[in-house]
């Protein structure tokens, strides 16, 4: 499962570096590549602590996001994510390429703390929790309670990069 782990991991950092440094024209951008070092550093570490909490959790965030099984509506909805976490990541590099924002490197630091605070909580918040695989929503249809993807990393991300 840590070989799944770390292909997926490996995947997703190297098509965000894609993005985010053709969007921006350059590889010289310290900010997208602390935050790709963060996201090759963490996504190994926290898999392997969950694997030894509860190796079923890890097993079902392993999954593709859109299934055979899933609802229609679940479906849209991970489309519709997906296409927003694409144009996020090519919006800060082209917000890069263009100099249209300055982030503050005091703003910076606490960004990057803010990612690693926000990828504990969330790595913890399951197990902590004796949070099940799948629950039944209110039509009784089994759902995961949450992916703990990327999504985790919007906001404290885009402070990061600057």
């Amino acid at each position: 499962m840590i070989a799944r782990l770390l292909l997926q991991n490996t995947i997703l950092t190297a098509a965000m570096g894609a993005l985010l440094f053709a969007a921006a024209g350059t590889l010289h951008w310290p900010g997208a590549w602390v935050l790709l070092i963060t996201s090759v550093l963490l996504g190994p570490l926290c898999g392997w602590w969950l694997e030894r909490i509860d190796p079923a959790l890890l097993a079902e965030r392993l999954r593709p996001v859109i299934q055979k099984d899933q609802p229609a509506a679940d479906k849209a909805f991970m489309v519709v994510f997906i296409a927003v976490m694409l144009a996020w990541l090519i919006g800060m590099g082209l917000d890069r390429r263009h100099l249209a924002s300055d982030m503050p490197r005091a703003l910076q630091a606490p960004g990057l703390v803010l990612l690693l605070a926000s990828t504990l909580f969330i790595a913890t918040i399951g197990p902590a929790r004796a949070q099940p695989v799948a629950i039944p929503d209110v039509f009784g249809r089994l759902i995961a309670p949450e992916a703990a993807g990327p999504e985790r990393r919007l906001p404290p991300a885009s402070l990061r990069t600057g």
